[in-house]
């Protein structure tokens, strides 16, 4: 997703694919959310935000499965007593979950309708997440969609024989 980042390498490898793992991707919806609880944390006061920051943060950004009984609580009372957040976060959850969908169709389904669920107005950090995402090609958007699990085991061990002649080209190459 970073120009730059594959530049560096194009030179030296001219055949390697710049592939996006799912981690990066859904990391951007963290990032969203954060972004999202930081505006609405600059219309506290100083304590109030320190409260906030220390408590409702970590909270937000863990998965549902991994809170613990009090913590499913405490999110509950967050997200009644915050409202704004509460959309925040129901949009990271969802948009994690278009990863557990069984195939390219579905996974491109479920982000259309993510993608239209988002109000027109607010919102802008998912938004620019949305304008990430349209920019990765189809091939690479679906090897992100599936987690790279859509690649069988031949295909990617014929790739990494190939890296690493690559690599050992451009070795030998550079060898003074």
């Amino acid at each position: 997703m970073w120009r730059p980042f594959k530049g560096s390498f194009a030179q030296y490898l001219p055949n390697a694919k710049l592939v996006i793992d799912k981690f990066h991707v859904v990391k951007m919806a963290s990032e969203a959310l954060e972004a999202e609880r930081k505006n609405y944390q600059a219309q506290l006061s100083k304590e109030d935000r320190i409260y906030v920051k220390n408590s409702i943060r970590w909270l937000t950004l863990k998965r549902p499965g991994n809170l613990t009984p009090a913590e499913q609580k405490a999110l509950e009372v967050v997200k009644k007593a915050i409202p704004e957040l509460a959309v925040a976060y129901d949009f990271k959850e969802a948009f994690y979950c278009i990863y557990d969908e069984p195939d390219k169709q579905s996974a491109q389904n479920a982000f259309e309708a993510w993608e239209n669920t988002l109000p027109h107005y607010g919102m802008e950090h998912f938004k620019k997440l949305i304008k990430r995402y349209t920019t990765i090609t189809p091939l690479r958007r679906h090897l992100c969609l599936r987690g790279c699990a859509v690649l069988n085991h031949q295909w990617v061990y014929r790739r990494a024989q190939r890296l690493d002649q690559d690599v050992q080209s451009v070795r030998s190459g550079l060898q003074l």
